[in-house]
């Protein structure tokens, strides 16, 4: 019975598989409260690599005033990021993913036809679809990557676990489960397609595997142009360098015809690209990355690989692991070198971007697009392990699962800082969950070391003329109502410049907070501007931490505050903030400390 189950699990395994992934989704989105539903499913950069598909399919207006027509209830959450262009405004990001996500949101559009819903491209039929399209290319991946096991005469379920292992313990699971629209899914399918296609080529030259082995290199470029260098790997499904260049040689002088139409593919779907260029500005070609280049004198690779704040083998180490199994496995000497040429241009490319870390997010971020290297080369060489070592190499991977699970857990409930994580705060929240643990764990350790500048509470007790306050405090007979009706609490507010500090500082601050269900996104807020101009918006939510007594919470937050803001234009206020219900806040506190 047993082994019939297991018979039907593995014949049914995509099918499974899916439907595993969906659950995670749907629990995330709707049983964990510190999420925001479906609304994160189109988030961050994904925002901007979505809009051309509302743009050109729902409202056929480039010019992307759709977002701000009351209308059409687009919640101001999903307006993208817009780069100034002569006298328009063009959308920076590649239009690689919005052509994957293209058949899903057809989908949306009929389903939404059909039940006489808002099609606006932004209801949660369309969410729903986004996490649905990471899902299936997820999938679609695995099934080009058992087919390249293959290849290499390696068993699917080899092939199949190394997949499964690969997503559970890299980053990847969190941009298919948390962030399905950005670009790095889609990036891992276009890159399996390419690699695909071209072992399709090797097994029989075709004028018709040429021309798909063209579109698949496009669709790389399209979504991530960097991405190209996978190109790079194609000698590995030849025995040598000789076999390599002979196969070569034969496309090049018996297949004319093919190459033709390699190339044409490639630049009839990059032509895609130009005419979304076309449709927004009138020119075929704008440089929407102005002023974000690369430094190709100056990378930063030890940064991109061991450094706190985005280093690859810092917060993916099955990655470390894998690089050090890869080198020291005997033989495939030749597989081995075009994988390390091929990984380490790569990063070098990325390491030479201005933006070495990448932005937000959750590890160094590009690296996912090119896991089916790691993948490949990685079941390859297990395959050829005897069974002993095949089950430690198995054994050994879950320590990995479990830390990447973690660190999902901690990014996506907001305890990772995915911007600007340093030493201390990666060891402050190392293997902890609970965030109130984890600031009263940082204000003991800064209070210890460092000298306290400034300390106030405010209670609201002298404030009973304030519609604000009501007659119903935290121990005590006030407290400040905030929600629907009074977006923010009443607020300190001071310059930076009175603190009489020299160099960074540290801000300590607590408040006790009663909240209604509508309310549990009400945050303790820290706000840094510049003659008026908003430069910092640093942030806790109620939902990140556990109800107390009588429903009242202790919110605390901790921020380092650079001393780049130690000038006569920049002011601090803190306070608490939410539109939705009527909430209380109590006994709001901070507490200046010199670092």
């Amino acid at each position: 019975m047993f082994n019939k189950f297991k018979e039907l699990l593995w014949q049914r395994k995509y099918i499974f598989l899916f439907v595993g992934l969906f659950l995670i989704v749907l629990s995330q989105r709707f049983l964990n409260d510190r999420q925001q539903g479906l609304k994160n499913s189109i988030s961050s950069d994904g925002v901007g690599y979505y809009c051309y598909l509302p743009a050109a399919i729902i409202y056929h207006d480039f010019s992307y005033r759709f977002y701000y027509q009351e209308g059409n209830n687009i919640d101001p959450f999903f307006r993208p990021y817009i780069h100034p262009y002569k006298s328009r405004g063009v959308n920076k990001y590649y239009g690689g993913t919005a052509i994957c996500l293209l058949p899903f949101f057809l989908v949306g559009v009929v389903i939404s036809a059909i039940t006489g819903t808002d099609m606006n491209g932004y209801t949660d039929t369309f969410l729903m679809l986004v996490s649905v399209a990471a899902i299936f290319y997820y999938l679609l991946s695995v099934f080009l990557l058992l087919r390249v096991g293959r290849f290499f005469s390696i068993s699917d379920k080899i092939s199949f676990a190394t997949c499964l292992i690969f997503l559970f313990a890299t980053n990847m699971f969190h941009y298919v489960i948390q962030e399905p629209s950005m670009s790095h899914i889609y990036s891992f399918f276009a890159v399996s397609l390419f690699l695909y296609c071209y072992m399709r080529l090797t097994e029989q030259v075709s004028t018709k595997r040429l021309l798909f082995l063209g579109f698949a290199l496009a669709l790389v470029a399209l979504i991530r142009p960097v991405n190209v260098v996978v190109v790079l790997f194609t000698p590995f499904f030849s025995h040598n360098f000789k076999e390599y260049v002979l196969f070569l040689k034969l496309v090049f002088t018996t297949h004319i015809k093919g190459v033709v139409l390699f190339v044409f593919g490639s630049f009839l779907a990059v032509a895609i690209q130009f005419m979304f260029y076309y449709l927004q500005t009138g020119d075929f070609y704008v440089m929407t990355y102005d002023g974000e280049s690369f430094d190709f004198a100056h990378p930063e690779i030890l940064n991109v690989l061991f450094s706190y704040r985005k280093g690859l083998f810092v917060y993916v180490p099955l990655l470390l692991a894998a690089f050090i199994f890869i080198l020291v496995t005997k033989n495939n000497r030749f597989k081995k070198t075009v994988f390390f040429i091929t990984f380490s241009v790569f990063m070098y490319i990325t390491a030479s971007w201005y933006c070495w870390w990448y932005g937000g997010g959750f590890g160094l971020r590009p690296v996912i697009d090119v896991l089916p290297l790691f993948i490949i080369v990685c079941m390859l060489l297990y395959s050829k392990l005897q069974t002993k070592a095949k089950r430690i190499i198995l054994i050994s991977t879950l320590p990995f699962l479990f830390l990447c699970q973690l660190m999902a857990f901690q990014y996506s409930n907001k305890l990772m800082d995915g911007n600007n994580m340093t030493e201390d705060k990666f060891w402050d929240i190392f293997l902890k969950t609970d965030l109130a643990k984890i600031n009263e764990g940082r204000m003991r350790k800064i209070l210890e070391r460092n000298e306290i500048q400034k300390t106030e509470l405010l209670n609201y007790e002298n404030d009973g003329d304030d519609p604000r306050v009501t007659n119903s405090g935290y121990h005590s007979n006030k407290a400040c109502i905030v929600g629907e009706k009074n977006h923010f609490s009443k607020a300190f507010e001071f310059s930076v410049n009175s603190l009489r500090i020299k160099g960074p500082f540290y801000i300590i601050m607590e408040c006790m907070v009663k909240t209604n269900k509508e309310g549990k996104d009400l945050g303790l807020i820290l706000w840094i501007d510049e003659r008026n101009n908003l430069v910092v918006w640093d942030e806790v939510f109620r939902s990140q931490f556990n109800e107390g007594i009588d429903g009242w919470v202790k919110m605390t937050h901790v921020v380092e505050v650079d001393g780049k803001f130690n000038n006569d234009i920049s002011n601090i206020k803190i306070f608490a903030h939410t539109e939705k219900g009527d909430n209380l806040v109590d006994d709001l506190k901070y507490t200046i400390v010199k670092k």
